[in-house]
């Protein structure tokens, strides 16, 4: 269910979330996976998702909701980053559109969503906005990502393909 945005709300945590995308083929054993990140807040959620706008092309859409949760449902992996003191809502999305963030094409296989999270992280890093005590790291969420999550399996190996801004 969604609320109304809360631009002034503290941040208490910056959450990378790896979901459950579901297999594509019936041959498929492991489940596709989408990454995005969730500003956890007292009393919900903002999530900031990087999708693809159609099947058809690799144009990015920016999608950001307010949710009265902290967890999806649809969630494989989690990994939560602490925010500098005093980070709210309205600075991470102001640099995410400052920085063109929105302005995003996914690579030609139609895949993404996890260089774009891994770039944004780079660009709240450097803003100043994860504290430099987050455990984990961004370098080390990176690395998270550079793997498959798929419910009751191992990680596996699978590199970010890029995407690029415009």
């Amino acid at each position: 269910m969604s609320t109304s945005l809360r631009s002034d709300a503290t941040v208490t945590a910056i959450s990378v979330v790896v979901h459950n995308s579901g297999l594509f083929f019936d041959t498929d054993t492991r489940s596709g996976n989408h990454a995005d990140i969730f500003l956890l807040y007292n009393g919900g959620s903002l999530r900031i998702n990087m999708r693809k706008e159609a099947a058809h092309h690799n144009h990015g859409t920016l999608s950001i909701t307010v949710h009265d949760y902290q967890r999806s449902n649809s969630s494989l992996q989690y990994f939560d980053l602490q925010p500098s003191a005093g980070l709210t809502v309205k600075h991470v999305t102001d640099l995410i559109y400052q920085n063109k963030r929105h302005q995003f094409n996914l690579s030609p296989s139609g895949k993404g969503c996890r260089y774009w999270v891994v770039t944004v992280l780079n660009d709240l890093r450097a803003a100043g906005y994860i504290s430099s005590q987050s455990n984990p790291s961004v370098d080390t969420v990176h690395g998270y990502l550079r793997y498959n999550y798929s419910r009751g399996q191992n990680p596996e190996f699978e590199e970010i393909e890029p995407g690029t801004f415009y």
